[in-house]
């Protein structure tokens, strides 16, 4: 099961170097917090939901596992 984070970068087409360029962070870094392996600073939410445009809120980054299942719903 992917995160929110993840489906959207896919779903852009953008590369996880794309993105982590955008927001500053190390590559491998985002890779982890994507996969849920890392948790995200607030920092780091704020700089992911802004570069997104807030098409996924700081909430969403920070705790992936509540909204995975309400993927499936949409």
């Amino acid at each position: 099961m992917q995160s929110p984070l993840r489906k959207l970068r896919k779903s852009h087409g953008y590369t996880l170097q794309h993105v982590a360029k955008g927001v500053q962070v190390d590559p491998t870094t985002l890779s982890r917090v994507e996969r849920c392996e890392q948790a995200p600073s607030t920092e780091l939410a704020e700089r992911l939901a802004q570069f997104y445009a807030g098409e996924i809120s700081e909430m969403q980054i920070l705790y992936p596992n509540r909204y995975q299942l309400s993927d499936s719903a949409i």
